[in-house]
Protein backbone atom coordinates (compact mmCIF):
# COMPACT_ATOMS: atom_id res chain seq x y z
CA UNK A 1 0.00 0.00 0.00
CA UNK A 2 1.15 3.31 -1.18
CA UNK A 3 1.22 6.18 2.19
CA UNK A 4 3.21 8.80 0.40
CA UNK A 5 4.97 9.77 -2.59
CA UNK A 6 7.69 12.61 -3.13
CA UNK A 7 9.30 13.00 -6.44
CA UNK A 8 9.69 15.47 -9.29
CA UNK A 9 6.29 16.84 -10.87
CA UNK A 10 6.92 15.60 -15.22
CA UNK A 11 3.11 16.72 -16.12
CA UNK A 12 -0.09 18.53 -15.05
CA UNK A 13 -3.01 16.74 -16.79
CA UNK A 14 -6.80 18.39 -16.06
CA UNK A 15 -7.47 16.77 -12.45
CA UNK A 16 -4.15 14.31 -12.20
CA UNK A 17 -0.12 15.00 -12.15
CA UNK A 18 2.63 12.30 -13.01
CA UNK A 19 4.81 12.04 -10.37
CA UNK A 20 8.91 11.04 -11.37
CA UNK A 21 9.97 8.89 -8.08
CA UNK A 22 13.38 7.61 -9.12
CA UNK A 23 12.42 7.09 -12.61
CA UNK A 24 9.01 5.79 -12.20
CA UNK A 25 5.79 7.61 -13.02
CA UNK A 26 3.23 7.98 -10.66
CA UNK A 27 0.01 9.39 -11.67
CA UNK A 28 -2.33 10.76 -8.94
CA UNK A 29 -5.31 12.86 -8.82
CA UNK A 30 -5.10 16.11 -6.87
CA UNK A 31 -7.10 18.85 -5.94
CA UNK A 32 -7.00 21.69 -8.07
CA UNK A 33 -4.91 24.03 -5.36
CA UNK A 34 -2.21 21.90 -6.96
CA UNK A 35 -2.79 21.95 -10.66
CA UNK A 36 -2.92 25.78 -10.46
CA UNK A 37 0.17 26.72 -7.98
CA UNK A 38 2.69 23.98 -8.80
CA UNK A 39 5.32 23.55 -11.90
CA UNK A 40 6.90 21.14 -13.80
CA UNK A 41 9.76 20.05 -12.46
CA UNK A 42 9.40 21.32 -8.88
CA UNK A 43 9.48 18.61 -6.10
CA UNK A 44 6.42 17.83 -4.47
CA UNK A 45 5.54 15.03 -1.68
CA UNK A 46 2.20 14.16 -1.66
CA UNK A 47 -0.02 11.62 1.20
CA UNK A 48 -1.53 8.95 -1.02
CA UNK A 49 -4.79 7.63 -0.62
CA UNK A 50 -4.75 4.44 -3.02
CA UNK A 51 -8.08 2.85 -4.18
CA UNK A 52 -8.16 -0.44 -5.39
CA UNK A 53 -11.40 -0.98 -7.23
CA UNK A 54 -12.45 -4.71 -9.51
CA UNK A 55 -11.17 -3.15 -12.56
CA UNK A 56 -8.15 -0.48 -11.64
CA UNK A 57 -5.88 1.08 -8.93
CA UNK A 58 -6.36 4.68 -8.68
CA UNK A 59 -3.90 7.14 -6.38
CA UNK A 60 -5.02 10.24 -4.89
CA UNK A 61 -2.18 12.72 -3.71
CA UNK A 62 -2.70 15.60 -0.99
CA UNK A 63 -0.39 18.30 0.43
CA UNK A 64 -1.55 17.89 3.87
CA UNK A 65 -2.48 14.58 5.95
CA UNK A 66 -5.43 17.14 7.46
CA UNK A 67 -6.80 17.11 3.58
CA UNK A 68 -6.62 13.22 2.68
CA UNK A 69 -7.98 12.51 6.02
CA UNK A 70 -11.34 15.32 4.71
CA UNK A 71 -11.29 13.33 1.63
CA UNK A 72 -11.79 9.91 3.33
CA UNK A 73 -14.65 11.73 5.64
CA UNK A 74 -16.60 13.48 2.93
CA UNK A 75 -16.66 9.42 1.13
CA UNK A 76 -18.67 8.34 4.53
CA UNK A 77 -21.26 10.37 3.00
CA UNK A 78 -23.92 8.35 1.03
CA UNK A 79 -23.74 9.33 -2.73
CA UNK A 80 -20.24 10.63 -2.53
CA UNK A 81 -17.16 8.70 -4.25
CA UNK A 82 -13.70 9.47 -4.58
CA UNK A 83 -13.70 11.93 -7.35
CA UNK A 84 -16.81 13.78 -5.68
CA UNK A 85 -15.31 14.19 -2.71
CA UNK A 86 -11.89 15.80 -4.38
CA UNK A 87 -14.02 18.17 -6.14
CA UNK A 88 -15.46 19.44 -2.50
CA UNK A 89 -12.09 19.74 -2.05
CA UNK A 90 -11.42 21.63 -4.79
CA UNK A 91 -13.84 23.76 -4.23
CA UNK A 92 -14.13 24.98 -0.95
CA UNK A 93 -11.21 25.18 1.97
CA UNK A 94 -11.47 22.62 4.66
CA UNK A 95 -12.30 25.90 6.98
CA UNK A 96 -15.44 26.58 4.76
CA UNK A 97 -16.55 22.92 4.82
CA UNK A 98 -16.09 22.80 8.46
CA UNK A 99 -18.24 26.21 9.09
CA UNK A 100 -21.09 25.23 5.94
CA UNK A 101 -21.53 22.06 7.95
CA UNK A 102 -21.68 23.46 11.69
CA UNK A 103 -24.33 26.66 10.15
CA UNK A 104 -26.75 23.96 8.31
CA UNK A 105 -25.77 25.68 5.08
CA UNK A 106 -26.21 22.87 1.84
CA UNK A 107 -26.52 25.45 -0.12
CA UNK A 108 -23.01 26.33 0.23
CA UNK A 109 -22.59 22.98 -1.15
CA UNK A 110 -24.97 23.06 -3.95
CA UNK A 111 -23.09 25.26 -5.56
CA UNK A 112 -20.48 23.06 -6.35
CA UNK A 113 -21.13 21.46 -9.62
CA UNK A 114 -22.01 17.68 -9.41
CA UNK A 115 -23.70 18.11 -6.53
CA UNK A 116 -27.45 18.35 -6.07
CA UNK A 117 -30.31 18.99 -2.80
CA UNK A 118 -29.53 15.50 -1.44
CA UNK A 119 -26.21 14.91 -1.52
CA UNK A 120 -25.98 18.65 0.26
CA UNK A 121 -28.44 17.56 2.26
CA UNK A 122 -26.32 14.42 3.27
CA UNK A 123 -23.30 15.90 3.59
CA UNK A 124 -24.55 18.68 6.49
CA UNK A 125 -26.58 16.11 8.21
CA UNK A 126 -24.66 12.73 8.25
CA UNK A 127 -21.20 14.56 9.15
CA UNK A 128 -22.58 17.17 11.47
CA UNK A 129 -21.73 14.89 14.66
CA UNK A 130 -18.34 13.88 13.43
CA UNK A 131 -15.74 14.91 15.82
CA UNK A 132 -14.25 16.95 13.17
CA UNK A 133 -17.28 19.41 13.36
CA UNK A 134 -17.67 18.58 17.01
CA UNK A 135 -13.95 20.16 17.42
CA UNK A 136 -14.76 23.40 15.83
CA UNK A 137 -17.99 23.56 18.18
CA UNK A 138 -16.36 23.08 20.71
CA UNK A 139 -13.85 25.95 19.86
CA UNK A 140 -16.76 27.95 18.87
CA UNK A 141 -18.25 28.15 22.18
CA UNK A 142 -14.94 27.82 24.29
CA UNK A 143 -13.76 31.32 22.41
CA UNK A 144 -13.12 34.19 25.23
CA UNK A 145 -14.69 37.01 25.27
CA UNK A 146 -11.60 39.00 23.96
CA UNK A 147 -11.74 36.81 20.63
CA UNK A 148 -15.36 38.01 19.72
CA UNK A 149 -16.51 34.61 18.89
CA UNK A 150 -19.32 33.18 21.35
CA UNK A 151 -22.16 30.68 20.72
CA UNK A 152 -25.71 31.67 22.21
CA UNK A 153 -28.88 30.29 22.12
CA UNK A 154 -29.90 33.44 20.49
CA UNK A 155 -27.59 32.75 17.64
CA UNK A 156 -29.31 30.38 15.56
CA UNK A 157 -32.51 31.90 15.42
CA UNK A 158 -30.34 35.52 14.36
CA UNK A 159 -28.51 33.76 11.97
CA UNK A 160 -31.60 32.19 10.24
CA UNK A 161 -33.46 35.48 10.20
CA UNK A 162 -30.51 37.00 7.98
CA UNK A 163 -30.24 33.84 5.95
CA UNK A 164 -33.85 34.97 5.43
CA UNK A 165 -33.01 38.42 4.37
CA UNK A 166 -30.94 36.53 1.41
CA UNK A 167 -27.65 36.48 3.32
CA UNK A 168 -25.00 33.68 3.48
CA UNK A 169 -25.52 31.27 6.42
CA UNK A 170 -22.02 31.24 6.75
CA UNK A 171 -21.43 34.94 6.74
CA UNK A 172 -24.47 34.83 9.27
CA UNK A 173 -22.71 32.83 11.74
CA UNK A 174 -19.64 34.30 12.13
CA UNK A 175 -20.66 37.71 12.40
CA UNK A 176 -23.63 37.10 15.18
CA UNK A 177 -21.13 34.93 17.28
CA UNK A 178 -18.57 37.69 17.19
CA UNK A 179 -21.53 40.11 17.91
CA UNK A 180 -22.47 37.92 20.61
CA UNK A 181 -18.94 38.06 21.94
CA UNK A 182 -18.86 41.83 21.77
CA UNK A 183 -21.82 42.08 24.23
CA UNK A 184 -22.59 39.34 26.51
CA UNK A 185 -26.54 40.44 27.39
CA UNK A 186 -27.32 41.65 23.91
CA UNK A 187 -31.29 41.21 22.88
CA UNK A 188 -31.94 38.92 19.97
CA UNK A 189 -33.53 42.05 17.91
CA UNK A 190 -30.64 43.88 18.77
CA UNK A 191 -28.39 41.45 17.79
CA UNK A 192 -30.30 40.95 14.16
CA UNK A 193 -29.74 44.59 13.70
CA UNK A 194 -26.13 44.70 14.73
CA UNK A 195 -25.26 41.74 12.54
CA UNK A 196 -27.52 43.16 9.58
CA UNK A 197 -25.43 46.59 9.45
CA UNK A 198 -22.46 44.82 9.72
CA UNK A 199 -23.05 42.33 6.66
CA UNK A 200 -24.19 45.04 4.77
CA UNK A 201 -21.03 47.18 4.93
CA UNK A 202 -19.06 44.08 4.32
CA UNK A 203 -21.11 43.52 0.52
Amino acid sequence: MIGKLTGKLDYIGSDYILLDVMGVGYKAFVSSDVLVTKSIGSVLSLFIEMIVREDQISLYGFESMHEKEWFNLLQSVQGIGAKMALNILSSMPISSIQMAILSGDDKAFKQISGIGAKIAQRIVIELKNNKEIAGVVTMVQSQAAGSGVVYKSNTSDAIDALVGLGFARTDAFKVVTEMNGENDNIEIEELIKNSLLKLSSLT
